[in-house]
């Protein structure tokens, strides 16, 4: 046993010289895809290396882990990095991860193995960040030689991406319709813009759902799980994209060896500043993940037991305090007994300048909301406002919101500190839309009660479109994005709604909702106790 502990000391610690290569492959169908190798040199001429394949984000060139590839090949990895097919240099069209791109990734491996002879053919990863996350995971359901996946930013139930709780992604589905066709860039297989088209307008819904379905990791889960890779899972808290609630709900459907950590940040923007040269900062959530990630890979692919299978599989970045913050860990999820209550509060009508957000409800007459685009609630600038939001907070001043396009809920002030860690949910919510069709958009804010200034944690939303205009409707519950959250003691909690963000596009821009109460509407507070382990 000493032996085999110490070689594994050995083989986590060795440092290789390395071989780059730039490639041309052709694929299962002969398309020619770009890639680029970066192979470890060892000495010994029996001696095996795993190997991982990188799958390029939406966007960008497949040089994108050029830094990790040289790290991890020194390492002892054999890392294979391509742009899939339809992205810069590489043929065919943008396909969106359809099963041309999964068998793209199956010729790969192929190529890899048949070209560099050091490779081990019964330790091969899958990895990327976005759309190379989401390839990565989907082809570990087609392909039983991958051993482990990770999969960054990537995304678990496709439809939901773009589909949020029936609310329509569309801040990021125009840029990314738009970047796959950019001169030089990208060719999009023209049903991408076919069905983002539908979409937006609500129209061939059967067509939009099989289209995303196909490309669901969600609907893929019985051929992981039989497969089992051991699965590393990376996202951000407040990725508007790929959103985290759904990752976390769908982890827990995995019956594989995994592991999740949620970081502040919007989408990829964690797993990307790992990528820059240099970048060595302990604390920060790229060190973190990518840190996880090698670790996982050197646990599963060459069986060092560096005890990451044994470490907490739930890890959550604590937000509102600087790039560096702590990690609260978890057993599992949900929680086991004892480090996880669920606190709800009731909305109450709007009297003043506030609704009310407490223990028990008040009924009282219903709140008028129009849709209006300047509420004074909102979610800043995309991608921007999120990367940054440690540092310079999104937040409203809550006494001044447009009273005619929103309202405010308010708690009462916090007599302790509060830890909310998870999804937050809005339950039982009753309005009566002057249309058919309405989008509705709730906020969480932490209140400092003095200033009335709201700092936003995570927010949600939802989309009615066929409802019978003038009746009321009882809403489905509203997720929230994941957070891990303190409301310091003295604080106040609330929650916004409006009718609009620029994050999604309004099923209408002319209805008015009431907002009835009475008593059933609940906000849902995921809350753990402050002596939850920090890591």
């Amino acid at each position: 046993m000493l032996r085999i502990a110490a070689l594994s000391v050995a083989v986590a610690a060795a440092s290789y010289p390395t071989k780059s290569g730039s490639h041309r492959i052709s694929s299962w169908d002969g398309t020619g895809l770009t890639a680029y190798s970066e192979v470890p040199v060892s000495t010994d001429p029996a001696e095996q290396f795993p190997v991982v394949i990188f799958v390029n984000s939406w966007d960008v060139p497949g040089i994108e882990y050029l830094v990790k590839t040289i790290q991890w090949a020194k390492k002892g990895y054999v890392c294979v990095e391509y742009e899939a097919r339809g992205w810069y240099s590489s043929g065919g069209q943008v396909d969106a991860a359809s099963d041309k791109d999964i068998k793209d990734v199956q010729a790969v491996i192929d190529w890899t193995l048949a070209t560099f002879n050091v490779s081990n053919q019964s330790a091969i990863a899958t990895a990327g960040i976005s759309y190379g996350g989401g390839i990565a995971a989907l082809s570990s359901a087609a392909d039983a030689r991958i051993r482990s996946v990770l999969s960054l930013s990537g995304w678990t139930d496709l439809l939901q991406a773009l589909y949020w709780q029936n609310s329509v992604a569309q801040a990021w589905g125009e840029l990314l319709v738009a970047g796959a066709a950019l001169p030089l860039i990208g060719r999009e297989d023209p049903d991408l813009k076919t069905q983002w088209k539908n979409l937006k307008t609500h129209t061939h819904m059967d067509e939009v759902t099989d289209w995303a379905n196909r490309r669901g990791v969600v609907n893929m889960l019985d051929k992981i799980n039989k497969n089992k890779p051991a699965f590393y899972i990376s996202h951000n808290h407040q990725d508007n994209l790929f959103h985290s609630s759904l990752d976390l709900v769908n982890w827990g459907k995995l019956k594989v060896p995994k592991k999740i950590d949620l970081h502040q940040g919007t989408h990829a923007s964690a797993e990307l500043l790992g990528l820059l040269p240099g970048h060595t900062a302990d604390k920060s959530a790229a060190a973190h993940l990518w840190g996880n990630a090698l670790k996982w890979l050197d646990r599963f692919l060459k069986g060092v037991d560096n005890g990451i299978d044994a470490e907490a599989p739930v890890q959550m970045q604590l937000g509102g305090q600087g790039f560096g913050s702590d990690y609260v860990h978890f057993d599992t999820w949900p929680p086991s007994s004892g480090n996880l209550t669920s606190e709800q509060l009731v909305l109450g009508p709007r009297a003043g300048d506030f609704g009310t957000l407490g223990a028990d409800g008040q009924a009282g007459a219903a709140d008028v909301v129009k849709f209006g685009k300047k509420s004074g609630l909102g979610t800043g600038f995309l991608f921007i406002a999120d990367f940054f939001r440690d540092l310079f907070p999104i937040t409203a001043q809550l006494n001044r919101v447009n009273k005619e396009t929103a309202v405010v809920y308010l708690s009462e002030a916090r007599a302790a500190d509060t830890r909310i860690c998870g999804i937050p949910r809005l339950s039982g919510l009753r309005v009566t839309p002057s249309e058919a069709r309405a989008t509705l958009v709730t906020y969480l804010y932490s209140v400092d009660l003095k200033t009335k200034k709201g700092h936003l944690v995570t927010h949600g939303t939802t989309s009615l479109w066929e409802a019978k205009a003038g009746e009321a409707v009882t809403l489905p519950t509203i997720d929230f994005h994941t957070c891990c959250y303190d409301i310091p003691a003295g604080h106040a909690l609330a929650m916004g709604l409006d009718l609009y963000d620029f994050l999604y596009e309004p099923a209408s821009t002319t209805v008015t909702v009431l907002v009835d109460y009475d008593g059933k509407a609940k906000l849902e507070l995921p809350v753990v106790p402050q002596t939850t382990v920090l890591v």
